[in-house]
Parts: C-alpha cells; structure tokens; sequence
C-alpha cells in the first residue's frame, strides 16, 4: 500500500531534478530537491500511503507539460516562453 505512494515521491524528485537543472545550476537544483524531500505534508502522506501523496507527482508533470511546450494562454514580452524557464 506504501509502495506507490514511495514510488511517486521518488518520480517526484526526478521530475524535479529534470526540470529545475534547465534554469537553474546543479546547487540550486539539489536545493530545490532538499526541500521538496522534507516537505512535512508530502512525507506525512507518504508514510501513511494516502492517496494525496501522488498529488507533488501529478503537479510538476502538469507544470512540465504547460510550460515546456510553449503553448501559453499568454505571451511574456521579455520572455521567449511562458513563465521563467527559456
């Protein structure tokens, strides 16, 4: 019952690995792994194997998804993309 929820948090961490080294550098990339690993809800969900514990998942795919394809409801003048990530 614990095993998807522990598998999700780990893509989770992957996923953000993969995303944020494209904007940022490799320290600040193992930052922003630090703290979604410590985030108190994501581990309370986890160890119980609720099912809100897919929820980090789930989010950062939509987030890559959206702002990687380029297609945004909006265009940022300064921005090539939607958002901060080029």
């Amino acid at each position: 019952m614990r095993l998807p929820a522990l598998a999700s948090g780990l893509l989770a961490l992957a996923l953000m690995y993969l995303l944020i080294v494209r904007v940022a550098d490799r320290q600040t990339t193992l930052y922003a792994m630090l703290l979604q690993a410590s985030l108190p809800t994501a581990i309370a969900y986890s160890r119980f194997g609720c099912d809100q514990s897919q929820a980090p998942l789930i989010a950062l795919c939509a987030f890559t998804a959206h702002y990687t394809t380029g297609r945004c409801a909006w265009r940022s003048r300064t921005h090539s993309r939607c958002g901060f990530i080029p």
